[in-house]
């Protein structure tokens, strides 16, 4: 083995979506954060050469995990790893073999951008083996696999915007509290919900920049409960709506006393935030058996 590095799963604590671009994208305000729930990725073998015409081989090999069945019933192709080394490996104009390990345990279609940290973390561990490619290359290279994979490359906390490729870094949040995971196990497909919000193509810049103020004031006055009071999700009303055992687990959820209860990304895990452990663990209790998987995790860098 080479190295190995931690995908951490993110979360987005606010997600408004304001309009609908020309290449049929979005435009989004978001805030992303990581958090310490993650996959492994492995880099356990290169054998390269210069040669941009020659044969590529890239190889994942599963290592266990709570989800190790998403690498089982997807095939090597769709796999964002292999997308992000087939890419790394074609910028560099290099051929031959690379082989990963992933340990699996974030699971897929989510919101929680598994797939898309794996990518970043592919990038990064090439990167950091054979040293061709600078920051901003490898954001770019990030950007053109997915719209939260440039937020995994970068990880910590940020606001995001565009459709996910301008990245404005935020302090590592002072009020670390625990959050708790709950992933119903119902798969949202994301250009449904877009499609769901009817956006048009225009938003008045006036009012983005009202938004995106006011987020970065209350993020860096650290002060959770006045934050929570303007943290918001434009994907919830369509997704509690469309799918009413996401609505039932979220107020049961937001019973449990939390400081924020929101849904990451187009859905369908949710999240909660408490100031102890000991109340995220309680919540975890009444909630367990009620859905897919549950996890009590915290903010990272």
């Amino acid at each position: 083995m080479l190295s190995e590095i931690k995908a951490h799963a993110k979360i987005n604590l606010h997600l408004n979506v304001l309009n609908r671009r020309e290449d049929s994208y979005h435009n989004i305000i978001s805030i992303m954060a990581c958090v310490t729930f993650s996959d492994l990725l492995k880099l356990m073998e290169v054998r390269l050469d210069n040669r941009a015409d020659g044969p590529v081989s890239i190889l994942i090999e599963p290592d266990s995990g709570l989800h190790d069945e998403i690498l089982k019933d997807m095939s090597l192709e769709e796999n964002l790893v292999y997308k992000a080394a087939a890419l790394y490996l074609h910028k560099a104009k290099m051929s031959g073999t690379v082989i990963f390990s992933l340990t699996k345990n974030i699971p897929a279609g989510a919101g929680l951008g598994g797939g898309s940290s794996d990518a970043a973390a592919a990038l990064r561990l090439l990167n950091n083996h054979l040293d061709l490619f600078d920051e901003s290359q490898l954001h770019t290279m990030a950007a053109s696999l997915g719209a939260d994979v440039p937020f995994c490359l970068q990880g910590g906390a940020a606001l995001v915007e565009k459709t996910g490729e301008k990245l404005t870094s935020l302090s590592t949040p002072s009020f670390q509290g625990y959050v708790l995971l709950a992933c119903p196990g119902i798969h949202v497909h994301t250009g449904e919900a877009y499609s769901a919000l009817n956006r048009d193509n225009s938003f008045p810049a006036h009012k983005a920049e009202s938004i995106r103020n006011r987020l970065r004031v209350l993020w860096d006055e650290g002060n959770l409960e006045s934050l929570a009071q303007v943290l918001a999700n434009d994907f919830e009303e369509f997704v509690l709506t469309a799918h009413p055992r996401v609505k039932d687990i979220f107020e049961q959820l937001a019973g449990t006393d939390p400081i924020i209860t929101r849904m990451t990304g187009s859905g369908s895990t949710l999240f909660a935030l408490y100031h102890t452990e000991a109340q995220a663990r309680s919540a975890k209790d009444f909630l367990s058996g009620k859905v897919a998987d549950i996890f009590i995790t915290q903010f990272c860098d």
